[in-house]
């Protein structure tokens, strides 16, 4: 709560008035009730009274006190207004009688300085009446009002997957596998595999990189990616809570389907967001709110920042769908885009939009995930990359409701259930096949630190993300951890 000043005048006249009012009604009580009105020193005085009650902790910080003292604010500038006007007609009327009154003096040759002195003392009259309303003004608290202490520090784990496409490109003339796959087994095969595991946090964060609509595509592109509204059934029953929906494919059947989409999603138990659609999040009196950026450019960060800012939240997360595949490694404008976001107020960065799992690094304490790739991937059978990992971002908010830290969990995953063929399936791994997974997520985020330094980035406030298991972050390349060798059999082994 910003603090602004207190009169001590104010005090003081109370207890003059309770002096005053122990006595019977006389003239100087009668001036004090009138003075009291003109300027609405009383009111203002409960005003004080109860801010500074506040202030000491005798009365608590609440929504319901703060509405007592703007009112009491809002009545006095609405006094005050009056009296001005009020003031100013009357000083206007006098005016005019005064002249009306010269001019008829001149016009019967009479002395005209005897309207000098009513004039005079009209005009002094207006003035103080015209003071006393402006310094009743001035001297008014300003209060802006924020949100009471939290009681605890208050933790928060996100899950966070790679991107979710349901459904073949439109210009597949038959069933796809992937539509086969859900006409055979129903929605709840996709991500029956990785249920639990979402279901550990509070929040599940995905891109859904579709346009859930019953409308048929308008841009003609073997890109191009929609399904019915009826597969949103496969988020049911797997905690899922938040949709991105800032992406190229959810306006595949133009703003209609956009709408659908939204729509769907929210009317199916998730929040979708994306770009000037905000989703907000509440744990312990904490609010977390979520934005999308189709393409981040600093204005549209700075525009969502503040957006979710003026929502209240008090964790900023930003999903950036990036506008190029830069491939196992985020280009330098990528890089400087998720660094800008957070020094504009984000303090969790996700990255979309590459068909393979990139780094993760933190930067100045904030994580920002560049990508994890394909997560429930129906566009193709035999994709590119099968590695993905759900990472599971722990991050705490501190009693003054301000970001302070965050641990990540990866945990080690496969698109699909096979290892020769693409199931849509997400699966948790293990053993050496887990081991690798999270090898190449190691590798390609110590890339993420030569990327920088070759493009002169400032490396001063980042580190790299270990996601060996109870591993903190580290700043420079190398160690024990890190480190390839040869089995003697030509294999590279972690």
């Amino acid at each position: 709560m910003a603090e602004k000043r207190g009169s001590g005048r104010n005090g003081k006249n109370t207890g003059t008035q309770k002096q005053r009012g122990n006595g019977s009604r006389s003239s100087s009580g009668t001036q004090q009730s009138l003075r009291s009105r003109i300027t609405g020193e009383a009111d203002l005085q409960k005003a004080d009274k109860l801010l500074k009650s506040m202030l000491r902790r005798e009365k608590p910080v609440t929504e319901d006190n703060f509405n007592k003292i703007r009112n009491i604010i809002r009545a006095q500038k609405t006094k005050a207004n009056r009296l001005f006007w009020t003031s100013t007609v009357l000083a206007i009327l006098l005016i005019l009688a005064l002249l009306a009154g010269l001019v008829s003096s001149v016009i019967r040759g009479g002395r005209s300085g005897g309207g000098e002195a009513p004039k005079e003392e009209a005009a002094a009259e207006s003035t103080a009446v015209s003071s006393s309303v402006s310094a009743a003004s001035e001297d008014l608290p300003q209060v802006t009002p924020t949100a009471a202490p939290l009681a605890a520090p208050v933790d928060i784990t996100l899950g966070v997957t790679g991107d979710i496409i349901f459904g073949p490109p439109v210009d597949v003339a038959q069933l796809s596998y992937f539509q086969q796959t859900y006409n055979l087994y129903g929605a709840e095969y996709f991500l029956q595999n990785v249920k639990e595991t979402l279901a550990q946090d509070d929040l599940t964060i995905t891109d859904l990189n579709t346009a859930l609509s019953d409308q048929k595509a308008t841009r003609a592109s073997a890109a191009s990616y929609n399904a019915a509204t009826e597969y949103v059934k496969i988020f049911e029953n797997a905690s899922v809570e938040a949709v991105n929906v800032a992406n190229p494919h959810t306006s595949d059947c133009g703003d209609v389907g956009y709408d659908d989409t939204v729509n769907t999603l929210n009317s199916n138990g998730m929040k979708a967001f994306g770009e000037g659609l905000y989703a907000t999040w509440q744990k312990d009196g904490m609010q977390v709110g979520l934005a999308g950026i189709n393409d981040p450019d600093e204005d549209l960060i700075r525009e969502a920042v503040d957006g979710l800012k003026a929502e209240g939240t008090n964790l900023i997360v930003l999903a950036f769908y990036w506008a190029e595949d830069s491939g196992e490694t985020p280009s330098a404008d990528q890089i400087r885009m998720a660094h800008a976001a957070v020094d504009a107020g984000a303090h969790i960065i996700i990255g979309y939009g590459s068909e393979v799992m990139q780094g993760v690094e933190f930067y100045k304490n904030c994580p920002i995930v560049y990508s994890l790739g394909y997560f429930c991937y129906g566009g193709e059978s035999y994709p590119t990359e099968y590695d993905t990992v759900i990472l599971q971002i722990k991050a705490t908010v501190d009693e003054n409701r301000n970001y302070k830290t965050a641990e990540i969990t990866a945990v080690p995953c496969s698109i699909s259930s096979d290892e020769t063929y693409n199931t849509y399936q997400p699966t948790p791994i293990t053993g050496d096949r887990a081991d690798l997974t999270l090898g190449t997520l190691e590798i390609r985020s110590e890339a993420i630190l030569d990327a920088e330094e070759t493009a002169g980035i400032d490396t001063s406030e980042m580190q790299i993300y270990d996601p060996t298991p109870g591993k903190e972050p580290v700043t420079t390349l190398g160690g024990e951890d890190t480190t390839v060798t040869d089995d003697g059999t030509g294999e590279e082994v972690w």
